[in-house]
């Protein structure tokens, strides 16, 4: 079997990094009400 990737570069990045969070946070899971997780699962 065999897999292969293929990943678009936007201006030079791969990524879109978004804003860091601290070990606590990522523990607590996604956020809820309106800040919510924007959409993403």
């Amino acid at each position: 079997m065999s897999h292969i990737a293929i990943q678009e570069s936007l201006n030079g990045s791969p990524v879109t990094w978004m804003e860091q969070v601290t070990d606590e946070q990522y523990l607590a899971g996604p956020a809820t009400g309106s800040e919510g997780s924007g959409g993403l699962v």
